[in-house]
Formats: C-alpha cells, sequence, structure tokens
C-alpha cells in the first residue's frame, strides 16, 4: 500500500516540477543540491531534468505498485500480519532506492 500512494504523489510532484518548476534558486523548494546550486543554468537545468525523471520513473512504480497493492490488500483480509508488514518494509525501500536513483541521475547530467 505504501509504494502506490508515494508513487502517485511522487508521479504528481514530478507533473509539478516539469509544468513549474522552481526558477530562482533557494533554500525551501527545488532539486536542491550542491551542484544544482553552483549556478542558475545548472539549477534551472537540474528543476527540469528532476522533474522529467521524477515523473517517468513513478509513472512505472504506480504501474508496478497496483499488483503490490491487491496483494497486500489480500494479505490484510486473509490476516497474515506479519506478512504485511514484510510487504510495507520491502516497498520503503524500494521507494528509497529509486530516489536514490533519481538523485543519481540528475547530479550526474550537472556540470
Amino acid at each position: 500500500m505504501t509504494l502506490l500512494l508515494c508513487s502517485l504523489i511522487c508521479y504528481l510532484l514530478g507533473r509539478l516540477f516539469s509544468k513549474a518548476p522552481p526558477q530562482q534558486i533557494n533554500y525551501f523548494w527545488g532539486f536542491r543540491t550542491n551542484k544544482s546550486m553552483k549556478n542558475q543554468q545548472n539549477w534551472e537545468h537540474a528543476q527540469a531534468l528532476f522533474g522529467e525523471i521524477f515523473e517517468k520513473i513513478f509513472r512505472y512504480a504506480i504501474m508496478a505498485s497496483i499488483v503490490w497493492f491487491i496483494v497486500d490488500v489480500v494479505l490484510l483480509i486473509v490476516g497474515y500480519e506479519n506478512i504485511l508488514l514484510v510487504s510495507d518494509i520491502s516497498q520503503a525501500i524500494i521507494l528509497f532506492i529509486l530516489m536514490f536513483i533519481v538523485y543519481q541521475r540528475v547530479n550526474r547530467e550537472l556540470d
């Protein structure tokens, strides 16, 4: 269940960054790394790239998580709480891995 909800939120965030990325370098909103905040050109490129990659990766994550969601509902109905806990922990780990992949891909593109 965790993966589906978080993937949906991340997908929508990616859409937001694709349509209306933050224009000015700031410390509150945007893809904020040392490389992205180095200059205005890097900032604009990082925000657009982040939105594009975030949207693409989490679109596929939503599709994959639908099956996982169905399995979680079945586990909940059947009463296998221990397996459901393991499922939720694995989904959280997958989310962290996907976010790390996005971080690496965007940072690698910046100079």
